[in-house]
């Protein structure tokens, strides 16, 4: 999924028939660069337009850039979404940094999403709110939470009670697989094998195997009882 993926997303999800306006950052423009994109929606500038409900902002910052994320989301309007784009890799995301930031602008994190766009590893998708807003659905990828309605509710919480007891049970594996190999690489420590010498290895390939030993040795027991047999 691309950032402007994310964006199409939002969209089907509110509904509507009239075309959404995407007002994008500085550094943001090729963000939107898609023939469907520009089919469905309005992109223009956000330097000099004023953001109103329905209006979606796009921007792209690294993603320990606490003062560009914070400038993103400082006084939007109720009803805007913001879409900012994270620079770097997700699983080094610092994310004392990014909710500080967030927060810290007034404003609630709705999710979260992967993306596959050159140079960038995720989405942030926040908005400012008097009440509370519903995370989005991870399972289901969805962009935005739904309010307080109820039946959303349960859904995120049941994404959590489950999604976290697959998540322990991975790890308590990873844990097992990652003991054993400790164990096994120990044990491999544990008897050095030395890299034998020229001469040795030489005397070694001109040596018979057991099994050419094994097939000589009945002929050289054979040979000697017929000798003995003449001299006897």
């Amino acid at each position: 999924m691309r950032v402007h993926d994310v964006i199409l997303n939002m969209i089907d999800e509110r509904g509507g028939t009239d075309l959404p306006r995407v007002l994008v950052h500085d550094g943001a423009e090729a963000l939107m660069s898609s023939p469907i994109a520009a089919e469905r929606v309005s992109v223009q500038p956000a330097k000099g337009a004023t953001a109103v409900d329905g209006d979606i902002v796009l921007a792209r910052v690294s993603d320990g850039d606490a003062k560009a994320i914070q400038s993103v989301l400082t006084g939007l309007p109720a009803g805007v979404v913001a879409a900012i784009a994270l620079a770097g890799s997700l699983d080094t995301l610092p994310v004392g940094k990014l909710l500080d930031a967030v927060l810290g602008a007034g404003a609630q994190v709705q999710n979260l999403l992967p993306v596959q766009h050159s140079g960038l590893s995720a989405v942030l998708i926040a908005a400012r709110s008097d009440s509370v807003l519903l995370p989005g659905s991870y399972l289901r990828g969805t962009g935005t939470g739904t309010g307080t309605d109820d039946n959303a509710l349960r859904r995120i919480v049941a994404e959590w009670v489950v999604e976290s007891a697959v998540t322990r049970a991975r790890e308590a594996n990873l844990e097992r697989q990652l003991d054993q190999a400790t164990r096994q690489l120990a044990a491999a420590k544990g008897k050095p094998t030395a890299a034998p010498s020229p001469a040795a290895a030489s005397a070694a390939a001109r040596r018979p195997s057991r099994a050419q030993q094994g097939l000589r040795h009945p002929l050289k027991a054979a040979a000697h009882v017929a000798r003995k047999m003449r001299t006897g």
